[in-house]
């Protein structure tokens, strides 16, 4: 009797209000076309060799967040990358293919140095492969992220199913006839 009591007045603004969160929630997490509107990301393991410079003026000290232009091997004059360098001047990129690679560092106040570098094949480039310290995804990953969005989905069905058992708590509590003293 006190909760008939407590929300009788409010019912019709209370019903508004409820069907504007539903279909609110339902437009946020139930898109109709889940691939048009949102992707997932993943990550992959290269194992391909990674080129890393360190550009530093002649006294030593680095040229801190200079800007890093790459050019591919094909075409000279094509940008294949752009970047910055760290605060120790260092800057890292894993070649696309193999050949003549111009890498040029930019200070922005006159200083500009150039690195041509010669990528190799694989096996001609080093006689020891480094272990990377992330290892590749594997099976057990993908299950994983696979049941996370299962388990969200799972959390939101269960939700909508609580508020409409509310719901329906409610309209019997509201249906049932006052008791009497």
């Amino acid at each position: 009797m006190t909760i008939r009591l407590l929300f009788s007045p409010f019912r019709f603004k209370l019903g508004r209000l409820f069907l504007a969160f539903l279909a609110l929630t339902l437009v946020h997490f139930l898109p109709p076309t889940t691939n048009a509107l949102a992707h997932g990301v993943e990550w992959d393991y290269s194992s391909r060799k990674t080129v890393g410079l360190v550009f530093s003026y002649d006294d030593g000290t680095p040229m801190s967040f200079a800007e890093i232009k790459v050019f591919g091997p094909n075409d000279p004059s094509a940008l294949s990358q752009t970047g910055r360098a760290d605060k120790n001047g260092s800057f890292a990129f894993i070649p696309s293919e193999n050949g003549a690679w111009l890498v040029t560092s930019d200070d922005g106040a006159g200083h500009l140095a150039q690195a041509q570098l010669t990528v190799a094949p694989p096996e001609a480039s080093a006689k020891t492969q480094e272990t990377a310290s992330t290892p590749p995804p594997t099976n057990l990953d993908k299950v994983v992220n696979q049941a996370t969005k299962t388990w969200k989905m799972f959390l939101v069905i269960s939700l909508f199913v609580n508020i409409a058992l509310l719901t329906t708590v409610f309209k019997r509590q509201k249906n049932s006839p006052a008791p009497t003293k």
